[in-house]
């Protein structure tokens, strides 16, 4: 049922509202970031490079850790699964996993390669 009159208004004015609030808050964070002295981590609009290595490591992560933790019950706390994930990253990923991005060479022989 389309809107008229009034509940229209009512809805075009809450989104202004809402549009209004949102580039608020972003100006109000930029200005806690910036005294904090973290510049944020954001592309120009349009650019699809910004989250292309998180976008290529999760999958890989579900896959290779979260789907094997699953399969033997799941995680019983979030301790748990942060433990897991930094052992992950740490022990493995990092170490001693080939990456396609390094000639399929594992990080440090890729590192002690260039040294």
């Amino acid at each position: 049922m389309k809107r008229s009159g009034y509940h229209a208004w009512i809805k075009a004015e809450a989104s202004e509202r809402e549009r209004t609030d949102a580039r608020l808050r972003g100006k109000i964070r930029a200005v806690h970031l910036a005294v904090a002295g973290i510049e944020p981590s954001i592309s120009r609009a349009g650019n699809p490079y910004d989250n292309a290595r998180m976008e290529s490591f999760n999958p890989t992560y579900k896959r290779e850790c979260v789907g094997l933790a699953e399969e033997g019950g799941g995680y019983a706390t979030r301790a748990e699964a942060t433990y897991d994930f930094f052992d992950y990253v740490g022990k493995y990923y990092n170490r001693t996993r080939r990456h396609s991005a390094l000639g399929y060479q594992t990080p440090v022989d890729f590192e002690n390669q260039l040294n």
